[in-house]
């Protein structure tokens, strides 16, 4: 049968839709972990822009300084918790080490911090430098879908920990994403295998939390809101930059100066091999800047870039922090 060149393109774009999304390039290594104040220990990941975020959802009990989070594994008790509470889902410890505990917005907002020391909840700026990084077309954008094909590279493939079909699932990311469901305001647990939410450290409003969401049934990352007494996971991002995807047994001793740079200056910038590449990033991800450091010392235009704080990695050296002046 003879099928037209119109029908030939749909058919071919079905294909590639439904194809596994990859990563250009790998833009992740294995991390050193983590353990936290309870002796949990968690494996990470380094990401090229130097955010280092843990593997595996949180298993705190306590803060970082040694208080203790509520347990409220009743209903009850989960909607009378004022402050930082958690739970396993469905209240049932099987679920601690493949899914982490669920907590509630309030141990996201305490000073005291649930992260490790030296560890903090994901900011939306650092949400956004994750997703530039897994899906280069990413724009961020006010509505829930964020990126189309994000989601499926953060999650883990096959069907142990997720519901099927577990669409797009490539863990091309190294997140390690898996369906650790949800317990809602009134206390009653669902979607565990079907979808997981992770808070952010970005309030809404007083009463609201936002979240970062991926699914079974399609490769998305979505972004949303919930109340307070809502229970999801949390992963938590390294407060320093580390040395990101560039494994060195000696790291480069780079340095670079003026700093801070006023703009339409250079900057100088030695320490490194003849011939290294490097690449500018803005606070939440996007590049700004890329190219060769042909000699040793070089200078780099810093032309027509906002006032702010930028980071610089060069190959084989540790980021650098760059704070642009008008």
């Amino acid at each position: 049968m003879h099928m037209s060149f119109q029908t030939l393109l749909f058919r071919a774009s079905i294909i590639v839709l439904l194809l596994p999304f990859r990563l250009a390039a790998q833009i992740y290594a294995p991390g050193e972990a983590v353990v936290d104040v309870d002796g949990n220990a968690y494996p990470t990941v380094v990401y090229v822009n130097g955010q280092e975020w843990m593997a595996d959802n949180l298993r705190t009990t306590r803060y970082a300084n040694g208080d203790s989070l509520v347990h409220a594994p009743t209903t009850f008790e989960w909607q009378d918790a004022l402050g930082g509470a958690w739970c396993h889902y469905a209240n049932n410890t099987v679920n601690e080490v493949p899914y982490g505990k669920l907590y509630n917005a309030g141990a996201v907002r305490d000073e005291r911090g649930v992260c490790p020391a030296g560890w903090h909840v994901p900011s939306l700026e650092e949400w956004i430098g994750l997703t530039v990084l897994i899906d280069p077309t990413y724009v961020p954008v006010t509505t829930i879908l964020q990126s189309a094909v994000a989601g499926g590279a953060m999650k883990e493939v096959g069907t142990q920990w997720w519901t099927a079909p577990n669409t797009g699932a490539t863990n091309a990311a190294g997140f390690g994403g898996r369906g650790s469901g949800t317990r809602n305001q009134n206390g009653t647990f669902i979607s565990q295998g079907v979808r997981t939410r992770w808070w952010s450290s970005e309030a809404t409003a007083q009463y609201a939390q936002r979240y970062w969401e991926v699914g079974n049934a399609h490769a998305e990352l979505r972004r949303g809101a919930d109340f307070l007494i809502m229970g999801h996971s949390i992963r938590c991002v390294k407060d320093d930059l580390s040395t990101g995807i560039m494994q060195h047994s000696a790291p480069t001793d780079l340095r670079i100066y003026p700093l801070p740079i006023e703009n339409g200056m250079d900057l100088s910038v030695s320490g490194h091999a003849a011939g290294s590449g490097y690449r500018i990033y803005t606070m939440d991800g996007r590049i700004v800047r890329n190219g060769s450091l042909t000699s040793a010392p070089a200078a780099i235009v810093i032309q027509s870039m906002d006032a702010g704080t930028y980071i610089l990695l060069v190959d084989g050296a540790a980021p650098k922090r760059i704070v642009v002046v008008q």
